[in-house]
């Protein structure tokens, strides 16, 4: 699997050695790739337990290790054995489809983080499905970070950014780049980086 493209986000990602893996999350390729670090800043210390929506093979879960933060990482086993790799890591594994509700009590994370499989060119319905989801098990101050959400087209776009003012959510970061499509047709696509942290609601 070493060098095999799988998607968007995982071109490469099972090696640890040679490959972007190692750096993802602690360097900075482009201004939408955000540092986990700085993001931690934001959420001013409180950051002990948090949830990868899509997290490829767990780099995520592991950099947030080394900062003693434990994360589930959810993920399916499509085209390449994640769950186990993620497993043999040491962290949390979660195979759970996104057609389905996250198996948590409410307001139990302190961030959720989620790149392009947040969206995997569904309906409008199953966004704001995973949206709502999203937000009943993220606590109160709680921060949201999505990273590098591929924006296929402005509508696409508006319609995340409504969703988001929906629900009340303060921007703490927003940048919107473009990003060469990985997976080899050379063309630049729109995406989105962002913070957001959750309003305590009465």
């Amino acid at each position: 699997m070493k060098g095999k493209k799988l998607s968007r986000d995982c071109i490469g990602c099972f090696d640890l050695v040679n490959g972007y893996e190692n750096q993802r999350f602690v360097k900075s390729r482009s201004k939408n790739d955000f540092v986990v670090d700085d993001v931690l800043t934001l959420g001013g210390g409180g950051i002990r337990i948090g949830l990868d929506v899509g997290g490829g093979s767990g780099s995520f879960g592991a950099v947030m290790a080394e900062r003693n933060v434990t994360v589930v990482t959810t993920t399916l086993n499509v085209g390449a054995p994640f769950s186990e790799f993620i497993a043999a890591r040491g962290l949390f594994p979660l195979f759970l489809s996104l057609d389905h509700r996250f198996p948590f009590y409410d307001n139990v994370f302190d961030l959720v983080h989620a790149a392009s499989g947040l969206d995997d060119g569904g309906r409008q319905e199953k966004l704001e499905f995973l949206m709502f989801d999203i937000d009943r098990v993220l606590r109160a101050g709680g921060l949201f970070w999505l990273d590098n959400l591929y924006c296929v087209d402005e509508e696409k776009k508006r319609e995340l950014t409504r969703l988001i003012e929906r629900f009340g959510y303060k921007k703490l970061k927003w940048v919107v780049g473009e990003k060469v499509d990985s997976l080899g047709s050379g063309k630049s696509q729109a995406v989105l980086s962002a913070v957001l942290q959750k309003p305590a609601r009465v």
